[in-house]
């Protein structure tokens, strides 16, 4: 393969339609919206993997999370900080779902933090870490909260290995831009002012904002029928 198929569209578009392509063929699985077909886990095994599965197949999970992980990518110094202010996020909204308490609109958030992150994404600009991880702080907690329902009634040891899982599989995925990016600037001369990487981000937040859209419809159709 040519090194300078790269740094040339195709490669972009390559990339832009594996990432969407990924993203909708889990649809079926994706409105289980409970990684172990509905029952509570039992196990640390189970509730490891329903950590895992759970923020991938709930779409609207999954958008957040991806945009999260181009935010990253945007950040300018302490990427770091980003995938780790949002697990701190997740882990205070899971507490206050066990603690009883129950915020207004939480659903509302969910998809208003995926907007947000979408229209940042589109516009593919730079911004400050410090800026950005409290804004998914603020916003994981609401996702954070909406995870605590899978291991409701479950063991501590259970509920524990969720959280491990989930905090693995957001700091991994967020992480994955950051590495890819960095790797393939070694082997090519992509970079950010390369006017096809900037294809990537509108692209991206296109799609997220999509997702965004389709559940505020669903939302909408719910509320409506008898």
């Amino acid at each position: 393969m040519n090194k300078h198929f790269f740094c040339t569209h195709n490669f972009i578009n390559f990339l832009i339609a594996f990432v969407i392509i990924c993203v909708t063929l889990q649809p079926d699985i994706a409105f289980a919206h409970h990684p172990m077909g509905g029952m509570i886990p039992d196990t640390l095994w189970h509730g490891f993997l329903s950590g895992l599965a759970h923020p991938v197949i709930e779409i609207d999970h999954l958008a957040f999370i991806i945009g999260a992980s181009m935010l990253t990518l945007f950040a300018v110094g302490y990427r770091f900080l980003l995938p780790a202010c949002l697990i701190g996020g997740m882990m205070l909204g899971i507490l206050i779902h066990f603690s009883g308490y129950t915020p207004p609109f939480i659903e509302s958030f969910i998809i208003l933090s995926i907007v947000i992150v979408g229209v940042i994404v589109m516009l593919g600009r730079r911004l400050s870490s410090v800026f950005l991880a409290s804004g998914i702080a603020f916003a994981g907690m609401f996702h954070g909260y909406a995870y605590a329902e899978t291991v409701i009634g479950a063991e501590t040891g259970v509920i524990m290995s969720y959280i491990v899982g989930l905090s693995i599989i957001q700091y991994v995925v967020c992480l994955l831009p950051v590495v890819f990016y960095f790797g393939l600037k070694q082997i090519t001369e992509l970079n950010y002012s390369d006017k096809n990487y900037g294809r990537v981000p509108f692209v991206m937040g296109t799609f997220i904002i999509l997702i965004a859209a389709y559940e505020i419809s669903h939302s909408i159709m719910g509320n409506v029928s008898i």
